[in-house]
């Protein structure tokens, strides 16, 4: 049996997608103490990279360790690299990371864990590129914000910069928010007006064919997005993007360091053009559970 389990949501929808490839068990635990009561041999645990100590994908790999069982990381977006694997006594056994980019960075911050690391690429993105056809639509007057939960001292800035887009908004336009999974409902009840719409679900298609403009800060989802437009934006916010942040250098995304910048897209005094990811799943991970399921 296979368990996995972790607390960003896209670990979970990449897992699903290597589900469907392997015929064996997998159980999801959504808490620590559910992996104790499995009365199946368990020959490998898949977990995240979440960081803090008291987090699900942190007492997996601790609990993995104890009973000597095989572990494995995936890591499905570009930031925190130093922060995640800084703790050299809770690491899994290997790491699956997108791209060749990321192996490069983790390796120059953590040389001794170069072992462990394994460009796996990613199913989420291969499903997008091969299944999801999109017909050419006259885009609505929709600024669409995808939002994410971020470390404290951030948030501000995050609800200030869009109190701006309010401001600066042409009248005939309208502003939607998609929630994060792990954002509140209230998360934006300081921000009130009938221009503004916020969403906890959103069909992926109807973002790309609706919105004038999609903007978030660091999301996943932005980075799919990216793969069927070229004008996908990203608001910079100082501390929080690393100065080499891989989805600036590759140019998938276009950084928006302030109002001024974003108001002169909307005015569309400045051109955009980025680069489409180019991201593919290889076998790696599905042979590495197939041989440690003999």
């Amino acid at each position: 049996m296979i368990v996995y389990g972790a607390e960003d949501t896209g670990v979970l929808d990449y897992i699903s997608f290597i589900k469907k490839e392997v015929t064996k068990d997998f159980y999801n635990i959504k808490s620590i103490n559910q992996i104790d009561r499995i009365k199946n041999k368990i020959s490998l645990v898949i977990t995240g990279s979440a960081f803090k100590r008291t987090s699900l994908d942190q007492k997996i790999i601790r609990w993995s360790k104890k009973k000597n069982i095989l572990s494995v990381s995936i890591v499905d977006h570009w930031y925190n690299f130093k922060e995640r694997f800084i703790n050299k006594f809770n690491l899994p056994d290997y790491i699956f990371l997108n791209d060749k980019a990321s192996f490069e960075k983790i390796k120059s911050l953590h040389p001794s864990i170069k072992s462990k690391l394994i460009v796996g690429g990613n199913p989420i993105f291969t499903y997008f590129k091969k299944k999801i056809k999109l017909k050419k639509t006259k885009k609505k007057k929709i600024i669409f914000f995808v939002s994410e939960k971020l470390p404290k001292k951030f948030e501000n800035q995050k609800i200030i910069f869009i109190k701006k887009i309010l401001q600066l908004l042409p009248t005939d336009y309208k502003l939607y928010i998609k929630l994060h999974p792990r954002e509140k409902n209230n998360t934006y009840s300081l921000i009130k007006s009938k221009k503004v719409s916020i969403f906890r679900e959103y069909s992926f298609k109807k973002i790309l064919l609706d919105s004038k403009i999609i903007i978030g800060i660091r999301s996943i989802l932005l980075i799919k997005c990216a793969i069927f437009r070229d004008d996908i934006l990203s608001l910079n916010i100082k501390d929080l993007q690393e100065k080499d942040f891989i989805p600036y250098q590759k140019k998938w995304l276009y950084p928006v360091e302030n109002i001024s910048k974003f108001k002169n897209i909307i005015r569309e005094k400045v051109k955009i053009s980025n680069l489409k990811p180019n991201i593919y799943f290889n076998n790696r991970l599905l042979n590495l559970i197939k041989i440690n399921l003999l």
